[in-house]
C-alpha cells in the first residue's frame, strides 16, 4: 500500500517541478496581455482557440486517449498503436478542410483559418506524441516537453507581442511555434520514427477505436460546459463581456494547472492499481486528500483574487473580480469530476464517462440561456458551477454503486466555509474582505492539520 502512495507522489513531483515553474509564468503573462489586448482582442483570441478546442476531439477521434491506454497495458505492440494513432491522424486532416470551410462561415473568424488550421493541426500531432512519451514510461522527459511549451510559447509572446507588436496574430504564432518545437522533442527523445509502419492490425485498429468513440462526445459535452457559455456572452453582450469573462478565468486556472500536474500522475496510478485487491482503498484515500487540497487553493484563492485584480490588471478588465468566486468552484468541481473519471477510464467503462458529462452539458446550455441574459457575466459562470457540481454528484453515485470508492469525509464544513468565504468577498470593502478571508483560511488549514499528517505517514 504504502508503494502506491509514494509511486503516485513521486510521479506528482517529477510533474510539478517540470510544470509549475513555466505555468506560474504563464499566470504571469496575464497582466501583460490585458495591457497589449483590448477586451475585444482578447475575445476574439479566446473564440478562436475554444473553437480549436471543439475540433481536435472530432477530427482526431480522441486517439491520444487510446495511445496512452494501450501502450501502458503493453496489450498490442507499440508500434500498431501509434502507427495506427497517426493515420486516423492524418485522415482527420484530410477532412479538416471540410470543416475549416463550414466554420470560416463565422465572420469573427474568418480572417484566422491559417491560423486556425495550423493550431488544430499542431495541437492534435502534440497530443498523439505527448501521450506516446507517457505510455512508454518517459514520464520525466514528458513533463520537459510540458515546460519546454511554456518556455517557447512565452518567449514567441515576448518577441512577437511585446517587440514585434504584431497583436491577435503574434499570441497565434506564438501557440503554432511552441507546438511545432515540442512535437520536435517528443520525437526525437521517444524514438517514435522507429515505430512507424504501413501495415498495421484491423483488430487492434478496432479495439483503439472502440475505445477512443465514446470519449469523442464526452469531450465534446466538456467543451460545452467550459466553452459554449463564451459563445452565448458574446451574442447576449458582446466580444468585450467575453474578453472580460476569459480573463475573470484565468486565476481559476490556478486550480486547472493543480489538477492537470496530480492527474497526469494519478491517471498512471488508476491504470495500474484498476486491478489489485486494495485499489478501492487506495482510490477513497486519494480521493479524501484531493478534495481537501482543492478547497484549500480555492480558499487561498479568494484571499487574494481581488487584489490580484485591484493591482495588476489594466482597469479595461478591472470588473472581472466579480464572477471569480463561482469560476473557482467550477473548476474545483470539474477537477474532482476528473479525477473520478480516471477510473472509469482505467475499468475501459468510457461510455459513462459520456453520459455524466452529457447531463452536465445540457444543464449549462440551458442555464446559460436563463442566466446570462438577466444577471450577466456571472450567469455563466453560476451555470458552469451547478453543471459540473451536477456531473461530480452524479459520478460519485455510480462509482460509489460499483464499489469502486468509499467517499470518506463530510464535505459540508468545508462547503460552509467557503461560502462563508464569498459572501466576505462580495459585500466588505477589499481591505476588510483580505483580512477576513486569510482568517476563515487559516481556520480551513487548521482543520485539515490531521489529514496531512495521516497521509505524510502513509508516504
Amino acid at each position: 500500500m504504502k508503494k502506491q502512495y509514494k509511486n503516485l507522489v513521486t510521479n506528482s513531483i517529477v510533474f510539478t517541478i517540470a510544470n509549475f515553474g513555466s505555468k506560474v509564468i504563464t499566470f504571469l503573462m496575464v497582466p501583460l496581455y490585458t495591457y497589449l489586448l483590448t477586451p475585444k482582442d482578447y475575445g476574439t483570441i479566446d473564440l478562436v482557440t475554444t473553437i480549436s478546442g471543439l475540433l481536435l476531439p472530432i477530427i482526431f477521434l480522441c486517439v491520444s486517449d487510446a495511445v496512452l491506454r494501450y501502450t501502458m497495458s503493453n496489450k498490442f505492440s507499440n508500434k500498431d498503436v501509434l502507427s495506427i494513432s497517426l493515420k486516423i491522424y492524418i485522415t482527420g486532416l484530410a477532412l479538416f478542410g471540410i470543416v475549416l470551410f463550414i466554420i470560416s462561415l463565422f465572420k469573427d473568424i474568418n480572417s484566422y483559418k491559417f491560423y486556425l488550421f495550423c493550431i488544430v493541426a499542431t495541437n492534435g500531432l502534440l497530443l498523439i506524441f505527448n501521450q506516446f512519451l507517457r505510455g512508454i514510461g518517459k514520464i520525466k522527459e514528458f513533463a520537459i516537453n510540458g515546460t519546454l511549451y511554456t518556455l517557447m510559447f512565452v518567449l514567441s509572446n515576448f518577441i512577437l507581442l511585446v517587440l514585434l507588436k504584431v497583436g491577435k496574430s503574434g499570441y497565434f504564432l506564438s501557440l503554432i511555434i511552441a507546438n511545432i518545437i515540442c512535437i520536435l522533442y517528443a520525437v526525437l527523445i521517444s524514438k517514435a520514427y522507429k515505430y512507424i509502419t504501413i501495415r498495421t492490425s484491423r483488430d487492434i485498429f478496432l479495439v483503439m477505436i472502440t475505445y477512443s468513440l465514446p470519449l469523442i462526445p464526452n469531450s465534446l459535452m466538456w467543451w460545452v460546459m467550459d466553452a459554449s457559455d463564451k459563445f452565448i456572452i458574446t451574442y447576449f453582450l458582446g466580444v468585450n463581456a467575453n474578453g472580460i469573462y476569459a480573463i475573470s478565468k484565468k486565476l481559476p486556472t490556478i486550480i486547472d494547472t493543480f489538477h492537470s500536474i496530480f492527474n497526469q500522475a494519478w491517471q498512471i496510478s488508476a491504470i495500474e492499481e484498476a486491478d489489485s485487491a486494495n485499489s478501492v482503498e487506495f482510490t477513497s484515500n486519494v480521493y479524501k486528500i484531493y478534495t481537501y487540497l482543492l478547497f484549500l487553493i480555492v480558499s487561498g484563492l479568494l484571499v487574494v483574487s481581488r487584489i490580484v485584480v485591484e493591482y495588476l490588471l489594466s482597469s479595461s478588465y478591472y470588473e472581472s473580480w466579480k464572477y471569480i468566486p463561482f469560476l473557482l468552484l467550477s473548476v474545483s468541481f470539474s477537477s474532482l469530476s476528473g479525477f473520478l473519471s480516471a477510473n472509469f477510464i482505467a475499468n475501459e467503462k468510457t461510455s459513462i464517462i459520456f453520459k455524466t458529462t452529457l447531463y452536465g452539458a445540457v444543464v449549462n446550455t440551458i442555464l446559460n440561456f436563463i442566466l446570462i441574459p438577466f444577471i450577466g457575466i456571472n450567469g455563466a459562470a453560476i451555470a458552469t458551477m451547478a453543471s459540473y457540481y451536477m456531473v461530480l454528484i452524479i459520478r460519485e453515485r455510480l462509482i460509489r454503486k460499483n464499489k469502486g470508492i468509499e467517499i470518506l469525509f463530510n464535505r459540508k464544513f468545508i462547503f460552509s466555509l467557503i461560502g462563508l468565504q464569498i459572501i466576505v468577498y462580495y459585500i466588505f470593502p477589499i481591505n476588510v474582505a483580505f483580512f477576513a478571508n486569510l482568517i476563515l483560511f487559516g481556520i480551513l488549514i487548521y482543520s485539515f492539520r490531521d489529514i496531512i499528517i495521516v497521509f505524510l505517514k502513509k508516504y
